[in-house]
């Protein structure tokens, strides 16, 4: 449930955002409770891995070191409490009240608690005392939560501040507790009370169970609190999106953008990456790192020299440095830094280096950091009644920023000897080697990722991915 809070809430405030890091969440109106509802559950499977730049950790399993409580009689207590299954929950409801200034939520959830308790007193009839491990758990828990909202002004912008929250709970279905080690581990003296524990256990949690909960909901609410915070109420409030309609896109990650808003683009890219990498099954959108080929080719006058069975990994370490678009010359560039790994088989016969050398074995070839530039002309078509871009061709540009490492197994049929001042060359001379020969493999590699973008185009119609 708890991450639902996190998500629903952000999924409401976040609109057109070049400097926040959710902008992969559907902007919507104030009172289009559908759009909302539906914008933060398509943000759901994006927000589970957490927000570290926010310093938002990850958000199941959550964690409590300790929550205590006395009352009518009664010491109790857990500790080291991790709660799972907060995955599962659906939105039922989620809206804002501008006249309050409040964002109100309601989900069902099953969870799963599990850590270690301490008791002492009269609980359920029972003089009890225990101290051992505990299981809590539920299939279905309803929570409403209304989270206040007020401006603030920081550094000369308007930010929106969480100012406190209200919430109610309902358990809809039967909640199943285990406590061991009661009364010293004395299970006989431990069964009655066990047995009424059974049969009474979601009076007992509306008994005792208030102050786990609100210890919960304050520590998922600050997240939320975290994240506002970030972004001044400039980049949340929505405004320039009341015209557009909320209809599911298939790219909620995906933050449209104003063709000439380059920060935009530059940011929504960003953001968009890690996903694109991961594959995008609904689109057929295969995962991108590693990606394999077949087979290249560099074979020139002197030398012939083949790589096959490629395996290519790195992108997802990718950092994009620029990225724009030009209407007027229907282009996309885009410029990135990454570490790169290609390994497989290879073979060569002929003039590397001024040596005459052959080979037919195991390579790897790695780099900490290439800087690709990538230029995709695009132009408009219709598909399906819808306006899609599509890639017509590209140029690229590169450069080795750091050392490029070559490693050719069984040269000379695996003589270390003969082999040994040709692998000085690829160790000191890379870059050449590179310039030489490695065009070929370098233009393959940029062309599946090229024929990766040119199949998102064509699954993503444009209002997806600008605003017109």
């Amino acid at each position: 449930m708890f991450r639902i809070l996190i998500v629903g809430l952000i999924g409401y405030f976040v609109a057109e955002s070049n400097a926040c890091p959710a902008s992969f969440i559907t902007p919507c109106k104030p009172d289009d409770k559908e759009c909302i509802r539906s914008s933060a559950e398509a943000a759901l499977p994006r927000l589970v891995a957490g927000i570290p730049e926010l310093g938002i950790q990850k958000l199941d399993p959550s964690t409590i070191d300790s929550v205590n409580s006395e009352q009518a009689g009664l010491k109790f207590g857990f500790k080291d409490l991790v709660i799972t299954g907060v995955s599962k929950c659906k939105i039922l409801d989620l809206e804002r009240d501008t006249t309050k200034s409040t964002v109100k939520l309601t989900v069902e959830c099953p969870l799963h608690f599990s850590g270690k308790y301490h008791l002492k007193g009269k609980l359920l009839l029972f003089e009890a005392y225990g101290d051992g491990d505990v299981e809590i758990s539920t299939q279905k828990v309803r929570f409403i939560v209304e989270v206040k909202i007020k401006d603030i002004v920081k550094d000369g912008q308007k930010y929106w501040k969480i100012t406190g929250f209200d919430y109610s709970y309902k358990l809809l279905d039967k909640v199943e507790i285990n406590l061991t080690n009661l009364y010293d581990g004395d299970e006989k003296k431990a069964a009655p009370m066990l047995a009424t524990i059974k049969d009474n256990s979601n009076a007992m949690v509306e008994e005792i169970g208030g102050d786990m909960i609100l210890q919960l909901l304050t520590i998922y609410v600050d997240c939320v609190k975290t994240f506002i915070m970030s972004c001044p109420a400039s980049y949340l409030e929505i405004a320039e999106y009341y015209k557009k309609s909320c209809v599911p896109v298939a790219t909620p990650f995906i933050h449209p953008c104003k063709p000439n808003d380059q920060k935009c683009i530059l940011s929504s890219g960003k953001a968009a990456l890690p996903y694109l990498t991961a594959g995008v099954p609904e689109l057929g959108l295969p995962v991108v790192d590693p990606i394999t080929i077949n087979e290249v080719r560099s074979d020139g006058v002197n030398l012939k020299l083949g790589f096959r069975n490629l395996k290519i990994t790195g992108v997802t370490k990718c950092k994009i440095i620029d990225l724009s678009r030009n209407p007027e010359r229907h282009t996309i560039k885009l410029t990135v830094e990454c570490p790169l790994h290609a390994e497989g088989q290879y073979d060569l016969n002929g003039k590397l280096a001024f040596i005459n050398a052959y080979g037919d074995g195991d390579f790897k070839i790695y780099t900490n950091k290439v800087s690709i530039t990538v230029e995709i002309k695009v132009k408009d078509i219709q598909k399906n009644g819808r306006k899609h871009w599509k890639v017509t061709g590209f140029d690229y540009s590169y450069e080795m920023i750091e050392k490029v490492y070559i490693d050719l197994k069984n040269l000379f049929d695996g003589d270390e000897k003969r082999a040994k001042p040709l692998k000085d060359i690829l160790d000191h001379s890379w870059k050449e080697i590179i310039d030489e020969v490695g065009g070929p493999m370098v233009k393959q590699v940029i062309g599946n990722y090229v024929n990766f973008v040119k199949a998102f185009f064509l699954a993503v119609p444009c209002k997806e991915l600008e605003i017109a």
